[in-house]
């Protein structure tokens, strides 16, 4: 666990990692735990974008 909110860690890879996920409060407050990716790129952008998460993470 992070310690942060779903929102704040969404905040955290767009402003780091420059990747857009979305905090899993769009489907109700009991979700603030989740977050939600949409993997609609091609593979090559995908593998990119888990290389800049996992810099993200390691770095909290």
């Amino acid at each position: 666990a992070t310690g942060l909110t779903a929102t704040d860690f969404c905040l955290k890879l767009l402003e780091n990692g420059k990747v857009i996920v979305y905090p899993g409060t769009l489907y109700g407050d009991h979700c603030d735990d989740f977050v939600r990716f949409s993997l609609t790129q091609p593979a090559a952008k995908i593998s990119d974008a888990v290389k800049r998460i996992k810099k993200v993470v390691s770095s909290l």
